[in-house]
């Protein structure tokens, strides 16, 4: 038997100790579940049998609501951006799409949802609406535009992220191991909370990995001129207690503020292992279809 492959990617809630994980594995199959960082408690809702574009999702400001989009490709709704209240991906508001140029938002504020859809696909589906006191704008000045990157960089700057390096892209080669290689990388850096003198960097090295994923990145902690890489991470970020928490494969790790402060790595403690986890058709509850 081989084994499993799961990739995990966390949006954190910027008012809340909430999170929601996105589990992928294998590569058309998502788990979304509800993570409370603060007693690591965590809820799995619905899978997706389809691929959600984690770059281009966004947690409101109570990790109450999700915002993602989503592809099939195939049937009515080939991509689609949606609404959700996580663990659930029952839409509340669903935006039907078709390709994949665009799609996703921000939340600006709990009822302020920046999309990034052009002119022509705003169109509801789904017997969905927009509810009451909520109010969708466009995304940027050119809605529509691009792929992962105006969502995911908009994201990262509004979340302390700064962007330290632009890193150099070479041609695409369809043959490579690593069909773009960015070298030098393209770094974000994110200061720890109240000033302890650690930065958290986040490495893009390149695109396109075979049998890999798609994005190749690293994290790593820089403290007093030396480093300490957190290895072939799928996500990293300071938590609302400031500790550091990461993703390595299908695991949930948390190197707490001492440990991350002397760049002691191999404290990192496992939080949760999501690897084992297979496909489960889950109807979502009653509260989840309601808009609170």
């Amino acid at each position: 038997m081989t084994a499993r492959i799961a990739r995990l990617s966390v949006l954190l809630a910027r008012d809340a100790p909430v999170g929601v994980i996105l589990r992928r594995g294998p590569s058309k199959q998502v788990l979304c579940a509800r993570w409370r960082t603060d007693t690591d408690a965590i809820e799995e809702g619905q899978w997706l049998a389809g691929r959600i574009y984690e770059n281009r999702c966004d947690l409101s400001p109570t990790g109450d609501k999700l915002v993602y989009f989503a592809a099939k490709w195939k049937g009515e709704h080939e991509t689609w951006t949606a609404v959700s209240r996580p663990p659930w991906l029952t839409a509340l508001i669903f935006w039907p799409k078709g390709d994949a140029w665009g799609g996703g938002g921000l939340f600006e504020t709990e009822k302020r949802i920046a999309l990034n859809h052009p002119g022509h696909q705003l169109a509801l589906a789904g017997n969905t609406k927009v509810p009451r006191g909520v109010t969708i704008v466009p995304f940027g000045p050119r809605p529509g535009a691009g792929e992962d990157g105006p969502i995911w960089h908009a994201r990262l700057v509004r979340d302390g992220w700064k962007l330290t390096a632009a890193g150099g892209e070479s041609e695409y080669d369809g043959r490579a191991h690593l069909a773009w290689k960015i070298d030098p990388p393209t770094v974000y850096a994110k200061a720890a909370p109240r000033d302890r003198g650690v930065t958290l960097e986040l490495r893009i090295h390149g695109v396109g990995e075979k049998n890999g994923p798609w994005y190749v990145m690293e994290h790593a902690l820089v403290a007093g001129g030396a480093s300490a890489s957190l290895g072939k991470t799928s996500f990293a970020d300071f938590d609302h207690a400031g500790h550091v928490v990461f993703a390595l494969g299908g695991k949930l790790l948390r190197l707490r503020r001492p440990a991350a402060r002397t760049l002691d790595v191999a404290a990192a403690e496992l939080v949760a292992d999501l690897t084992d986890r297979r496909f489960v058709a889950r109807a979502s509850p009653v509260r989840a279809r309601q808009w609170r």
